[in-house]
């Protein structure tokens, strides 16, 4: 302020982060010169940080589209940094939510980004700082998210350790490639759904205005599917936040109502009367249409993959408590097919039992208990 004395604010800001975009596509426009002088079919990718971060820009459109020529050889992103180690797992979760971000925004580009791959930070790499296990449990949850690859290395040339410890992460993900392909190949046909925040027209005019904030978190982390406003998933829910209603203008507002807007106040730990009467309002603003409920009060990310006709295709569950679930029900709307698997990234398929209400289109169905921080992926097989 002292800098620009008697200059409005706002309109500053909004032109700074435009003048990043432009910077930023120039910058990409020089790489893909110098691309096309060797290797003209050589693909060039970005390397994100934090989805927040304006400095950046609204959005990767426009140095995107530098790198691909416009489309002609697709660029890829690569989403994420940070959460070296597991022993703030929780952290994996706000990098996710930034990994849906960029995933819905960019596939919206078309074929100017043909891959959004998650970057499993292992640097500086210990063998301590995660265990095979957790390294699959946080890239399946990237892939349920929205990424379509996953980017996994574990060692350190300086600092070698013993190449059993090596192996055992080899094996750990090579057992869970199957998974990790049938994940993907959901992902890459769908968007994410559950509830969005309305960032508002005017959200990057407002100071200290960041794309995330944390009554996302705090709904996620009690099992409601929550999403992005980028995301293209049908039967998506509105919400918005004290920071976002500022942003928001009478037509945002009329939007949101009309599409179905869910009001709450947010809360880190809910009571579970608080969180059932969440996800009543959230049912009476969708019609009953919202892809999934589970009303087992229990600490769980669930990402329902909605398909372009406004099915759901599958339903992760990540257990985000240190304690096993009992078994409950996942009641999912609209499903895609009638026959649900559950699988994971370690063990056999199981065909799971459930009761198909044709009343509400929605498959009840029963979920054995989940361990501890573990990820599971229900499939709604047609056959």
């Amino acid at each position: 302020k002292r800098l620009f004395e008697g200059a409005e604010l706002d309109p500053l800001r909004i032109e700074w982060i435009t003048f990043n975009e432009e910077s930023l596509a120039l910058y990409g426009r020089a790489a893909r010169k110098a691309a096309d002088e060797v290797m003209p079919e050589c693909r060039l990718a970005l390397q994100t940080v934090s989805a927040d971060c304006l400095l950046n820009g609204r959005d990767y459109g426009p140095i995107l589209r530098e790198l691909s020529a416009n489309g002609r050889v697709p660029a890829g992103i690569r989403p994420g940094h940070g959460c070296y180690r597991e022993d703030r797992p929780l952290d994996f979760l706000e990098k996710a939510l930034w990994c849906i971000r960029e995933a819905e925004r960019s596939r919206r580009l078309g074929n100017l980004c043909g891959t959004v791959c998650y970057e499993e930070e292992t640097y500086p790499r210990r063998v301590l700082h995660k265990s095979p296990s957790a390294i699959v449990t946080e890239a399946a949850l990237a892939l349920a998210s929205g990424c379509d690859t996953v980017s996994l290395y574990w060692a350190d040339g300086e600092k070698p350790e013993r190449i059993e410890d090596y192996e055992r992460f080899v094996k750990a993900v090579a057992r869970a490639r199957g998974y990790f392909e049938r994940l993907s190949a959901s992902t890459l046909r769908t968007s994410l759904g559950g509830v969005a925040r309305c960032p508002g027209s005017k959200a990057f005019e407002q100071d200290g205005f960041s794309l995330g904030d944390a009554a996302d978190l705090a709904l996620a982390r009690c099992g409601i599917p929550v999403t992005v406003a980028e995301s293209a998933s049908k039967h998506k829910v509105w919400y918005a936040t004290d920071r976002s209603r500022r942003a928001m203008t009478e037509a945002d507002f009329a939007k949101a109502k009309t599409e179905g807007l869910f009001e709450f106040v947010p809360e880190t730990h809910p009571l579970v009367s608080t969180r059932q009467r969440w996800l009543d309002e959230i049912d009476r603003a969708s019609g009953g249409r919202f892809p999934v409920r589970i009303d087992l009060p229990h600490a769980l990310r669930v990402l329902p993959r909605i398909d372009a006709e406004g099915k759901t295709d599958s339903v992760t569950l990540l257990n985000l408590s240190i304690g096993d679930t009992e078994e409950f029900t996942v009641k999912i709307r609209n499903p895609r097919g009638f026959k649900p698997v559950l699988a994971s990234p370690q063990r056999p398929d199981v065909t799971l039992e459930c009761v198909h209400d044709a009343s509400r289109d929605e498959l009840q169905v029963a979920v054995p208990n989940l361990a501890g921080w573990q990820i599971c992926t229900i499939f709604l097989r047609k056959e």
